[in-house]
């Protein structure tokens, strides 16, 4: 084979900018890596289970090993809290957050309200408290015909009353 045949020989400017090209691409590799490293070694030191309250470790635990961020736990709230049946969705952030005492999410603190009712459940005492979800509370005109306004102020009325036995 002659070299007619083969092409032009690279110029040794084009090959400079292939070798910086590569070595470039080969920074950017091991950078992605440490990053990854980083968020690994980040990601254990958000839970750091020796330092933990014992009483969170077991929540620490299944959110460590079980979720990941942006995945979301569906819990279902009954009808006597709120006045309707809905779901609430739990982030691993809310989780986090949580469990390192930082400021809560609204989920988590109607969580603990589905809580407690469950303990109300279990002791009998459950028809002496009434829980009223905060989305229920707000300004309704008795002359509205905005029948979602209407359904949340007849849900309020109705579970806004003492129930003493």
């Amino acid at each position: 084979m002659n070299k007619a045949s083969q092409g032009p020989s690279p110029v040794p400017d084009q090959a400079a900018e292939g070798n910086k090209r590569q070595k470039k691409l080969g920074k950017k590799m091991i950078n992605s890596q440490t990053e990854v490293q980083q968020d690994v070694q980040q990601h254990k030191a958000l839970f750091n289970f020796n330092k933990m309250n014992m009483e969170m470790r077991p929540l620490a635990y299944y959110a460590h090993s079980f979720m990941r961020e942006g995945n979301q736990i569906e819990v279902p709230i009954p009808y006597t809290i709120t006045g309707f049946d809905m779901p609430i969705f739990l982030s691993f952030d809310d989780i986090y957050e949580f469990i390192n005492l930082q400021e809560i999410s609204a989920n988590c603190i109607l969580l603990y309200i589905r809580y407690l009712e469950e303990l109300c459940m279990i002791n009998g005492r459950a028809e002496k408290f009434v829980f009223v979800s905060p989305t229920l509370i707000s300004p309704v005109r008795t002359d509205t015909t905005d029948a979602g306004m209407r359904e949340r102020a007849d849900a309020l009325l109705g579970f806004l009353c003492d129930a003493p036995k």
